[in-house]
């Protein structure tokens, strides 16, 4: 009976020491798993339909995105699905050289100036800052050779132009006028003399706006109140690309990406906003504003990078990831500013979803590929208003 006893004693120590052999086994994959670096790529090289990444430019930083205030107990949905066949798994990065005065800035500064209808050779220079003046002094232009920012601005009280009744377009209608000015966009860039990567091919967004006594720009609902035209203009760059089809696994491929638009802090305004009136005979009576940096790409490399799922990034987006960047209430100007909104509910719609590019507004070394999300947002108060976040799409590595 002892010898028993004592054998059914091992068995349960054994039984035991196996037990808490296999819990510390778990114990210690849960701790690897939560502490590990995650993966870059989880797809072999060979079984890719998408150009391999190759990280050239290392740990790209995550941008600070400028966007509007929200509370943060606003809750989040999506309206739809997310088809990961209509987006790649990697995206290319486009390293941006740090704005610098070139030997040749100045004479092309007097051609652009030139263009648009200053003495191209009359300026004043106050440090890295070149200054023109013209219409009595009621449009001032201004390069900075150091950030290269081009800024033109108009005294409206005081501009000629500005004072005397506009004729615009043809146009049946609003939608009809804001198409003929966005045709528009290629003569600008070429008029201009304007060059660079993604101004080849652009994308045009033209707004029909009135300015009021205040100086505010105004959206109009009426043909009869159009004065003005403001076009942002964005460039269209590739953002992914496949493999040559020798290089691609077997099975069916899906569509090769196409070039898309990169867009600024505001989505309001492209890499090149003008404000702009009559039907843009003459740049000098007919450009009002003008504002363009002219970041210089590094064109000779490309970095590529995976990225992560759209439904990665709107989650992301749930946690505080994501930027706020364009909020128009129901019923207001579409133009107006906004600090901070109280939001119950943000409903994302999947089918306007983009995989773009971000060019900040502030050179920060990259224009990297980020997530577009559009949708409904519902107020505190009830209103309705349309919404835009970003959201960085790099799949980081912690």
């Amino acid at each position: 009976m002892a010898s028993l006893y004592q054998n059914t004693q091992r068995t349960r120590k054994i039984i035991v020491g196996v037990l808490i052999f296999f819990v510390l086994v778990l114990l210690f994959n849960l701790y690897r798993n939560l502490t590990a670096e995650p993966l870059v790529d989880v797809i072999p090289n060979s079984q890719r339909f998408y150009v391999n990444p190759n990280r050239i430019f290392g740990d790209v930083p995550s941008p600070e995105i400028p966007g509007i205030e929200y509370n943060q107990d606003a809750t989040f949905s999506l309206d739809g699905i997310h088809f990961l066949n209509d987006f790649p798994d990697v995206a290319f990065v486009y390293a941006i050289e740090q704005p610098r005065e070139r030997l040749l800035s100045i004479s092309e500064a007097q051609d652009t100036a030139t263009a648009l209808g200053f003495v191209g050779s009359s300026y004043t220079k106050s440090g890295t800052v070149l200054t023109w003046l013209a219409s009595n002094g009621t449009k001032t232009l201004t390069y900075d050779l150091a950030s290269r920012k081009w800024s033109l601005e108009t005294r409206f009280l005081d501009n000629e132009a500005a004072l005397a009744r506009k004729n615009l377009l043809d146009g049946n209608n609003l939608v009809e006028l804001e198409s003929a000015y966005e045709k528009l966009g290629s003569r600008i860039i070429s008029g201009f003399k304007l060059t660079g990567l993604g101004l080849d091919d652009v994308d045009v967004n033209a707004t029909i706006a009135q300015k009021g006594i205040d100086g505010f720009l105004t959206e109009v609902n009426k043909l009869a109140d159009a004065e003005y035209v403001h076009m942002a203009i964005s460039r269209v760059m590739a953002v992914s690309a496949l493999k040559p089809r020798s290089e691609q696994p077997e099975g069916v491929a899906p569509e090769a990406p196409e070039p898309v638009k990169v867009y600024s802090d505001d989505p309001r305004d492209g890499q090149i906003t003008l404000l702009i009136s009559n039907q843009l005979k003459s740049f000098a009576t007919d450009v009002f504003e003008f504002n363009f940096t002219d970041f210089e790409y590094d064109e000779l490399s490309t970095g590529i990078y995976s990225i992560i799922t759209p439904d990665e990034a709107w989650s992301n987006v749930q946690k505080g990831q994501g930027a706020l960047t364009f909020i128009e209430k129901q019923d207001s100007n579409y133009f107006a500013e906004y600090s901070s909104v109280n939001v119950r509910r943000f409903n994302a719609v999947a089918q306007q979803t983009e995989l773009a590019l971000y060019e900040p507004d502030n050179w920060y070394g990259y224009a990297i590929p980020i997530y577009v999300f559009r949708g409904t947002a519902q107020l505190e108060d009830g209103q309705l208003a349309n919404f835009i976040f970003y959201a960085d799409a790099i799949k980081r590595v912690i």
